[in-house]
């Protein structure tokens, strides 16, 4: 009788009669061989018509249908599209690996399959009319050392709060979603307050017409100053460098010449109701030698009052032999010399003939003009326009009085410098170059006494706001870097695990405002080069009973999220208790 085999793995079958005492040569090769090859067998697919292929079947010897694992390949680059690989109608696992570059379907010649993608691995099964998978349930899955999930939720609340059990994909979006857009940004300006649908709405940040304009392109916000700069009510500044100082509607009043500082007054300036039609020529303030003036009209009855010295080649009598009187003394035809000193109202006007000083407001004067303050310590100098406004210069400020009751000033006091509105300070920069606002000494939070200091008792005077006014989807911008660079403007590039930039959070413990709560540190995260720095995000918080923080969770340059770990193989590594 012929041998018989086996109707899935065609093993040989002893029959009655033949190879009578003995099991024989087939059926020991079969033993030793067939069945290696069907639970540890390999078939390589790499031979392909018309985008298919058969598996090889055969009685007592090697066969692809009886390999336990099959691999798809294209070394002849024979498949156009995607493939189908035919097994038997025998009940039969395999284990299919694709690397083909093309889609391949294991399947039955009359059933359906299952794709397996480029790259990918499958267990499948033929139930001897169709391919399945193999495993498609399972009670728990766990990926290396992290939490044991049990189940997979579909819950847009995440109201569960399970530890043990991952979302789906929709639920997670619905969760973010709801959570973003049912929060609105609220900030608050020196005047007013807003907020923004995060929603919906777009963060303005608004320039002034004439003193603040602002531009913004892709990521960045751009705020400066224009090319001309008209300030309506008054400025506050210790010192002002120009050439040219106009009227408020730009008419030309007065220009200053460089290096010598020498101050020309437009003419039409110098025509007041005291010098009616009149002209001022050649006048110099500040040199050494004054050019020649003349009025040509004073008026009848005019007088000219002078508080400083008035040096001329001559005056004139109004009417012939009358002569003119200067302070009592009468000066005719014939002429009149004065010698020594001169005195104006006691401390008034002093002119001191022996050094040849000039006092003000002192009759002892140190220097060749020398001006002594009043009871209040202050000089006041006042220029008036058409506005009525008044310059206000002191020996230890520099302010401006908009003539409507309010003050506005700079002073220096044991090196800081402070700016005030009626009296009140608003900002000062002290000995360090620190920049304070709401408070008149530095105060060291998280462990640093920042250059910028923002502080106040409410949420207007302690809050900082950028705020972007434009028709478009770009934001205002906090930018924070970082260089290795030894100096300001020196290009250093960073390296590895470099810090970037942090945004820390202090509070006050009863003692100081120096242990942080929490951090936000964004950090390099791989080998940077030229336009090349991967970066990391790393959330940190306080522990209860501790002063400092802890990372909690970070998203790597590859966008891969960790918590509770360092370690990032997969979209989400979560690790702890």
């Amino acid at each position: 009788m012929a041998t018989q085999y086996t109707s899935v793995l065609k093993l040989a079958l002893p029959v009655q009669g033949e190879l009578s005492g003995t099991w024989g040569d087939v059926v020991n090769d079969n033993i030793t061989s067939m069945v290696e090859e069907a639970i540890a067998g390999r078939a390589v697919i790499d031979t392909w018509t018309a985008n298919a292929h058969t598996l090889t079947t055969a009685n007592g010897t090697t066969s692809e249908s009886r390999c336990a694992m099959l691999e798809f390949t294209d070394t002849g680059t024979a498949l156009t599209g995607a493939g189908e690989v035919i097994c038997p109608t025998q009940p039969k696992i395999y284990i299919a690996k694709n690397g083909s570059g093309q889609i391949i379907t294991v399947k039955t010649s009359a059933g359906t399959g299952i794709a397996v993608q480029d790259g990918e691995t499958k267990f499948v099964f033929c139930d001897g009319t169709n391919v399945v998978e193999a495993v498609t349930s399972m009670t728990t899955l766990k990926v290396g050392t992290g939490v044991q999930v049990s189940t997979i939720l579909d819950e847009d609340d995440l109201v569960s709060d399970s530890a043990t059990a991952l979302a789906t994909q929709q639920s997670i979006k619905a969760y973010v979603d709801s959570q973003v857009t049912a929060q609105d940004l609220d900030f608050a300006g020196d005047t007013g307050t807003g907020a923004v649908d995060l929603d919906s709405q777009s963060l303005t940040v608004a320039g002034t017409t004439n003193e603040i304009e602002t531009s913004a392109s892709g990521q960045t916000l751009t705020v400066g100053l224009p090319a001309a700069i008209i300030v309506t009510t008054s400025v506050t500044t210790p010192t002002v460098q120009t050439t040219n100082l106009n009227a408020n509607d730009g008419t030309a009043a007065v220009t200053i010449a460089d290096a010598t500082g020498q101050t020309t007054i437009n003419d039409a300036v110098l025509t007041t109701a005291d010098i009616n039609g009149g002209t001022a020529d050649n006048v110099v303030i500040g040199g050494t030698t004054a050019a020649a003036g003349s009025f040509t009209t004073v008026g009848a009855t005019g007088n000219i009052t002078s508080q400083g010295q008035v040096i001329t080649d001559t005056i004139n009598e109004q009417t012939a032999t009358s002569g003119v009187t200067v302070d009592g003394v009468l000066l005719k035809d014939g002429g009149a010399t004065l010698t020594g000193d001169l005195t104006v109202d006691t401390d008034t006007l002093y002119v001191d003939s022996t050094n040849n000083r000039v006092g003000i407001n002192t009759s002892s004067p140190s220097y060749a003009i020398d001006v002594v303050g009043l009871t209040d310590n202050s000089i006041y100098a006042e220029f008036s326009n058409n506005s009525s406004r008044a310059l206000r210069l002191s020996s230890f400020a520099v302010g401006v009085n908009d003539n409507a009751g309010h003050d506005f000033n700079a002073s220096s006091s044991a090196g800081a410098l402070s700016f005030s509105i009626d009296e009140n300070e608003a900002m000062r920069v002290d000995s360090v170059r620190r920049v304070l606002i709401g408070h008149t000494s530095s105060i060291q939070i998280g462990a640093q006494e920042a250059t910028l200091q923002v502080m106040g008792t409410g949420a207007g005077a302690s809050t900082i706001s950028a705020v972007r006014f434009a028709n478009s989807a770009n934001s205002s911008k906090i930018q924070l870097g970082k260089s290795r660079g030894s100096s300001v403007g020196t290009n250093v590039i960073v390296q590895d695990n470099d810090n970037v930039g942090s945004l820390g959070f202090s509070a006050d413990d009863g003692t100081d405002v120096e242990s942080q709560s929490a951090s936000i540190n964004a950090e390099i995260d791989g080998t940077p080069g030229v336009d090349d720095t991967p970066g990391r995000l790393v959330f940190s918080t306080t522990a209860d009973g501790a002063n400092s923080v802890t990372e909690r969770m970070r998203i790597n340059s590859s966008g891969l999220v960790g918590i509770g770990t360092t370690t990032l193989n997969r979209m989400l590594n979560i690790q702890g208790d």
